[in-house]
């Protein structure tokens, strides 16, 4: 992980906190949408929802509610593949969690999903993705769900047309400084290097994070070892035993830290850290964790 004073405002933990203002929030929302918010009745950060009682929880990095829309923003630093089916998936959890029993379909409010990528998820070269469902007969005939799915390519900021937005995906992209607002983020992310109560926060993250790996790897040598000897006398017999050998030592270091990985992820889950910061810190694809949960 980084250090303290490494941390930008793309890296998860800090976007989270920074995010916590409700002022900064609504204005982030507003130059990515190109609308006004009055107010916003509700701001919670890395908010869990539980569709079901068997069902799989999802962590939201940023969710927000005014009088009849949800708001949902997800910094996403790596890990492009699966974004569909997350948002898919996100999505559902949503509705199901506003809607009760004896309770309307018409109660559901307007969502907007909105994913900040540093790079291209799509790799289309454009800075923004918007989603939208259409009747493929009649893509003219208007089709109203209320859900809007928009993906920000940080990496194309040069291709944006709108000042403001172009200088919120070139702060994220490059921490270069060109608008207000983008000074505004400067601004608190340097505020936020002089919180302490953050700092003990992420620091307690990341020594906790460096004794999990320090204990993994004393058990992954142990494990390397025995596992390459055997894999050796298998493969390697009288002529081959060198060649063997040293393929079943490389064979018992991806066994063992595939192995550490997955007991870190579990350990993760088990203090509720999100989704994103598990498959960061790990290198886990999401739908792996998704199962361990």
């Amino acid at each position: 992980m980084k250090s303290w004073n490494e941390l930008t405002f793309s890296d998860n933990f800090l976007f989270c906190k920074i995010m916590e203002d409700e002022s900064l929030c609504r204005e982030l929302i507003e130059i990515l949408l190109h609308i006004k918010i009055k107010k916003l009745i509700y701001n919670k950060t890395e908010r869990q929802i539980e569709p079901g009682f068997a069902s799989k929880g999802i962590r939201m990095d940023v969710y927000l509610e005014d009088s009849n829309k949800i708001y949902d923003i997800e910094m996403q630093t790596s890990h492009y593949s699966e974004l569909p089916l997350r948002v898919r998936y996100y999505q559902g959890a949503m509705d199901l969690s506003k809607v009760k029993k004896r309770s309307h379909v018409n109660e559901l409010k307007e969502t907007y999903i909105l994913f900040i990528c540093k790079e291209d998820p799509f790799k289309a070269g454009i800075p923004v993705y918007t989603i939208e469902n259409i009747i493929k007969e009649s893509p003219k005939t208007h089709y109203n769900d209320k859900t809007h799915r928009v993906f920000y390519n940080c990496s194309a900021y040069n291709y944006e047309k709108d000042k403001d937005l172009k200088g919120l995906l070139e702060y994220i992209s490059t921490n270069n400084v060109t608008t207000d607002f983008s000074k505004k983020l400067e601004c608190f992310v340097t505020d936020a290097k002089t919180n302490n109560d953050w700092e003990d926060s992420y620091m307690f993250l990341s020594g906790w994070l460096e004794d999990e790996l320090k204990t993994g790897m004393q058990q992954i040598r142990q494990q390397v070892l025995q596992e390459g000897l055997q894999e050796g006398k298998q493969l390697g017999l009288e002529e081959g035993l060198k060649e063997g050998l040293q393929q079943g030592i490389e064979e018992g270091i991806l066994k063992g830290i595939n192995s550490e990985k997955t007991r870190i992820a579990k350990e993760m889950l088990a203090n509720n850290f999100s989704m994103d910061q598990i498959s960061k810190i790990t290198g886990l694809e999401e739908a792996f964790i998704q199962e361990l949960r």
